[in-house]
């Protein structure tokens, strides 16, 4: 059955609610969630379905595969499971048409669900004479479903007010959603849910909800929209509408967004705060998320957000909205397939196709404040018309005004030698690029604030970077620096907080360097075994540090001794991820943790049974994840009182252990279990005693354990059986 949601509001919040439906989840072996952004690429979407039918090596190895073979993967996946794939907000009927083959009908139940907004893509799908189809169009939702909508949010009873005073506001409230969901939203957001004051709930609705009876249901919404907007603090409204520049749909990451805002000078702290920027904009972006105007994507494993984007509707009116202001110009191409040209001194160019047809001439750039490419649908040739176009600029007055150039995910982009006289620049975004090697003259760069070179071919940074001094994020990939003097520039790197992705060699002498890091709150590196006691002797000063990724290695690459540091002070530490192995650890030495720890991710630790107990004792601690030969022994037992605040566990790969045992009143509040890849366990013990568990995967697990942990589980619980091939 392939079904349409059309034309109104709520249709992705209905296809969200089937999709986590528990009955559902059990039914279907395969769930793919796809979102379609308007500017697709059908290879790219393959891929992603891939991402989550099949295991990360699996897909891994298809997605480089061209795109017939990707095409009969695919096919041959699902044709072997029951599935359920839903493709979110389909434009176009070229995307359906291409993508439909794909997908066969196994006879066994499986299911395509397809949201859209446009009749013609609704009418294609639904016309299918292959297969039972269904078209569902969504109406405005009646009279009582609004306003039982409204109660639920703003958790009012009806006796708040009296009869006549609840016929009267009953019908403001129906007069102003018109049925729409959405509308019911935000009209809950604007009014403050603890008033009783019917007169003053009254004036609210009526000075910042009301659009007169005269207006048709579109306009009426868009004014709710631009009220919603004008509702924001005065500071908060350029950084929504900045966001309009990302492509619709596009999950924006939040590290990208928050330094951004920071870069392009629209997240300012007043002066004498002691916050930071980084502080301001998560407020920034708290706020936005409380008033409905962007909507949280993707969040990590702890909860937080990870990625986000502004609802469709909210994006139409808002992106429109900025660039009739000239915050930004997009260089696209229009519906009729010509390239657009900007009628104004553009100040925020933001690139959706390549810039070869781009004018170039002072008028449109001598103002130019920021570069900022989304360009990245072709992964197989190098985006030499990036160096083309700035190497234009470079030559023209006033380029020297840059202060962001984000390339994030353009392939090999050309990158002018020129590019250390961008003396204003604070924004180096090269993450996916896969450069091989940035210029020496990026150190010139006195205001740079971020430098990202994660996922790039980078391995080596001159020393010249430690003269930016006014760095505070540097996100690198396994970077070792090229370090032959010992005495660095005085000043050098004081304000940095994210050092990501370096690495120390036997005989490098950067642990001089880093001596006068003191104010970091994210640090990941990889040390050689024989500089681990000088790294953990710094470590133990960082007190800020809110997020350590920490592996040794000896020198063939494998986990070697990691030196424990007394982390005591390091209050503001939450996420610990240590790869290396551990020494014993003592009863009183628990507190060599950071007492409000609350993600553990543990590899080569080779901990015993009496470490595990220690463990357990951690307060705070909500994730915990033992992999591959995290825990050497055989036996491991879970006492009451153990893990107390422990949700998410995961045990991948821990080839000694055989036997697990949990006592009533252990993990009780575990939601999620994962075990991968322990081949000789043999037993687990006391999973009824684990009431609040959700999800429980095994993944390559000995069949008898698959059949035991069955048959002692909770109806309650999902479990899932994977078996993947490595």
């Amino acid at each position: 059955m392939l079904k349409h949601f059309t034309l109104t509001f709520g249709k992705t919040s209905l296809a969200k609610t089937i999709y986590n439906r528990q009955d559902i989840k059990e039914h279907f072996h395969v769930m793919v969630w796809i979102y379609v952004p308007t500017s697709f690429s059908v290879r790219d979407l393959l891929i992603d379905i891939c991402k989550q039918a099949m295991s990360m090596n699996e897909a891994k190895v298809v997605s480089e595969e061209n795109y017939n073979n990707l095409r009969r993967s695919l096919a041959t996946i699902l044709e072997e499971n029951r599935y359920l794939i839903v493709m979110d907000n389909v434009w176009s009927t070229q995307l359906w048409d291409e993508v439909k083959h794909v997908f066969p009908d196994t006879k066994s139940g499986s299911r395509i669900l397809l949201t859209t907004c446009d009749n013609e893509v609704a009418w294609r799908g639904s016309s299918r004479v292959d297969q039972v189809c269904e078209l569902i169009q969504l109406n405005r939702l009646s009279d009582e479903d609004v306003w039982a909508l409204f109660l639920k949010n703003m958790r009012w009873n009806e006796d708040r007010f009296n009869d006549l005073e609840l016929t009267y506001f009953r019908n403001n409230v129906l007069r102003k959603c018109d049925g729409s969901p959405l509308a019911v939203t935000k009209l809950c957001s604007l009014l403050p849910a603890k008033s009783s004051d019917y007169h003053e709930l009254l004036k609210l609705i009526d000075d910042h909800v009301s659009s007169g009876d005269d207006q048709n249901h579109q306009s009426s919404f868009s004014y709710r929209l631009t009220l919603s907007y004008q509702n924001l603090l005065p500071r908060i409204r350029p950084c929504y509408l900045y966001m309009g520049l990302f492509p619709r749909a596009f999950e924006i990451p939040i590290r990208r967004l928050f330094r951004l805002w920071i870069a392009e000078g629209l997240v300012i702290p007043d002066s004498g705060s002691s916050q930071t920027p980084e502080d301001l904009a998560e407020d920034y972006f708290k706020e936005l998320v409380n008033k409905n105007m962007i909507e949280v994507t993707r969040r990590k494993s702890d909860g937080r957000p990870k990625t986000c984007r502004i609802p469709g509707i909210l994006y139409d009116v808002f992106s429109a909205k900025a660039m009739a202001l000239g915050l930004f110009f997009v260089h696209k191409y229009s519906e009729y397939n010509s390239v657009t040209s900007p009628k104004f001194h553009v100040r925020r160019l933001v690139e959706y196709v390549d810039m070869k047809n781009y004018p170039s001439s002072d008028f449109h750039n001598q103002h130019l404040l920021s570069y900022i490419s989304f360009n990245t649908r072709r992964r197989d040739t190098p985006a030499h018309e990036v160096g083309i176009f700035l190497d234009k600029v470079t030559a023209k007055r006033g380029f020297g005004l840059l202060r962001v150039l984000d390339l994030e995910g353009v392939y090999k982009p050309r990158l002018p030698e020129s590019l250390g006289k961008l003396l204003q620049l604070r924004y180096l975004g090269l993450r996916w690029t896969f450069l091989d090697s940035l210029t020496d003259s990026v150190g010139g760069l006195v205001y740079l604030e971020t430098l990202d070179v994660k996922h790039t071919n980078i391995t080596t940074l001159s020393t010249s970077i430690w003269k930016a001094k006014n760095l505070r994020h540097l996100y690198m990939n396994e970077v070792h620096f090229d370090v032959s003097v010992q005495k660095r520039p005085r000043g050098s790197l004081t304000n940095l907080q994210t050092l990501w992705g370096l690495s120390v060699g036997s005989t490098s002498l950067v642990v001089n360097w880093l001596s006068k890091l003191v104010g970091l709150r994210k640090l990941g590196l990889t040390c050689h075994s024989t500089r681990i006691q000088a790294i953990a002797d710094w470590i133990s000063k960082l007190t800020d540090l809110q997020s350590l990724k920490l592996r040794s290695i000896d020198e063939f690459g494998q986990p070697s001794d990691l030196k424990l540091v007394n982390m005591a002070l390091h209050h503001k530490l939450t996420d610990l991820y240590l790869l290396g192995v551990l020494p014993k650890l003592a009863a009183n030495e628990i507190f060599q943790f950071p007492p409000n720890l609350k993600i553990l991710t543990l590899s080569g630790s080779q901990l015993d049974e009496e470490s595990i107990t220690l463990l357990g004792k951690l307060p705070q601690l909500n994730i915990l994840r033992l992999f591959g030969s995290s825990y050497s022994g055989r036996k491991m037992e879970c006492i009451c009182g153990d893990f107390p605040e422990l949700v998410v566990l995961k045990l991948w790969m821990l080839e000694e252990l055989e036997e697990w045992k949990i006592e009533e009143g252990a993990m009780s509040h575990l939601r999620e279990l994962e075990i991968r890849r322990c081949p000789n366990m043999k037993q687990v013990e006391g999973l009824n005693h684990l009431t609040t568990l959700k999800d429980l995967t095994l993944t390559n697990m000995p069949l008898h354990l698959v059949q035991n942990v069955k048959a002692n589980v909770d109806g309650a619980t999902s479990i899932t059986v994977n078996e993947w091939k490595f």
